[in-house]
């Protein structure tokens, strides 16, 4: 569960969250919905502890945060499959497991083919699966998705948002942000209005 209790959080003279109190259900699809600069990857960004400087409390009883950027920050230099691996060559633990877990995964989503391809070879929707991935080889029992729609077209858009679904439906708790009525209307479980 995640619970933000008075939550307020400014930069400089513009206030972003104003005393916002919510609650995310584990086990939910929620979907945070409302205009751009409502507080809703602010809110994302609190809760996967990238911002600290934040007066109320936040309770987030979730073990692993994975997070999917609105541009899937995946490194230039980087092949996909490096892309989802450097995490573990960072902190010394990568092993001959998850790389097999990887190539199970790279196999489910269907882009066995593009592992050593740099992402500027990629498809919008090949660095969506590499992002996806990327998110999941880190077992995460929480996945927060910040906008990763915005530059699809709807049938895109819907493909990446039945992935989410599908892990969802696998006891993945996600709060996605989204712009689009029908994608949240389709998916959400839950959805957080931002005015």
């Amino acid at each position: 569960m995640i619970q933000f209790n008075n939550v307020s959080l400014s930069f400089g003279s513009q206030k972003i969250l104003d005393n916002s109190s919510l609650t995310i259900k584990d086990g939910s699809m929620t979907a945070l919905y409302g205009k751009s600069g409502s507080g809703k990857t602010t809110t994302l960004r609190i809760i996967a502890g990238l911002e600290t400087n934040f007066s109320g409390s936040v309770t987030n009883t979730y073990s692993k945060c994975a997070y999917i950027f609105q541009d899937f920050n995946l490194f230039p230099h980087l092949s996909a499959m490096d892309n989802c691996l450097i995490s573990f060559k960072a902190n010394k633990t990568l092993n001959q497991d998850i790389i097999k877990r990887l190539d199970i995964l790279f196999d489910e989503y269907q882009i066995s083919n593009i592992k050593e391809k740099f992402p500027h070879q990629l498809s919008g929707g090949e660095k969506q699966r590499v992002a996806i991935i990327r998110s999941l080889i880190q077992n995460p029992d929480l996945l927060l998705v910040d906008e990763a729609t915005s530059a699809l077209d709807f049938a895109n858009a819907t493909i990446f948002m039945d992935m989410l679904s599908q892990l969802n439906q696998q006891g993945i708790t996600i709060v996605f942000i989204a712009h689009d009525n029908r994608l949240v209307e389709q998916y959400a479980t839950d959805v957080i209005y931002y005015e």
